[in-house]
């Protein structure tokens, strides 16, 4: 083991939390820094890193120049805005691969699934969780973005889906407001 060369310690962990990186020196983190966490394996995703040293920074001096009075309203803000940003990116993501459903409020009508549309045909749906409403079509799937939901709201859910031979899956990231809502995916049982 003497002669094994040990790899450095990746910069990132020198402040502790990954996290802390983004306010305290991204600007001066060399990309190949992260590459043992994201893998920036080619050109283009060089090229995004030194965009986001640069988004960061201009967070960071706009944060630091915040009156104490106003930091929390500037920083709700921007929490905000980087997520509908974060939201624009994949929806643009989507409409470069043909999964474009729902951007912004405008529904593509030819998207909406089938059994979907037979489904309000034959109910009313007006459950607590169908929130921000969007759809797949190449996968068949309804997709919902709440912000929060009950246990209460989950039995319905379940409640529904047993009815109507539907499952669903949670996931915690949701494109729609990354950060704050969560994804939830309904689809046709396989018979």
């Amino acid at each position: 083991m003497k002669n094994e060369k040990r790899n450095p310690e990746p910069e990132y962990r020198k402040w502790g939390q990954f996290s802390s990186i983004f306010f305290v020196d991204i600007d001066k983190l060399d990309p190949s820094a992260l590459e043992e966490i994201y893998g920036l394996r080619n050109e283009w995703e060089i090229k995004g890193f030194k965009i986001v040293q640069k988004f960061s920074k201009e967070i960071r001096d706009l944060l630091s120049s915040t009156p104490k009075d106003k930091l929390v309203d500037v920083a709700g803000k921007l929490h905000h805005l980087i997520g509908w940003l974060m939201y624009m990116i994949l929806c643009y993501v989507d409409s470069k691969n043909d999964l474009a459903y729902e951007c912004h409020g405008e529904r593509i009508a030819s998207h909406i699934p089938e059994w979907w549309r037979e489904l309000q045909r034959e109910t009313s749906i007006s459950l607590k969780l169908r929130e921000h409403e969007s759809f797949r079509s190449n996968r068949e799937e309804v997709v919902w973005h709440p912000y929060y939901g009950t246990m209460e709201d989950f039995k319905e859910l379940i409640e529904f889906c047993e009815k109507h031979g539907l499952t669903f899956t949670v996931v915690g990231y949701s494109e729609y407001f990354p950060g704050r809502s969560f994804k939830i995916v309904l689809r046709k049982k396989k018979t």
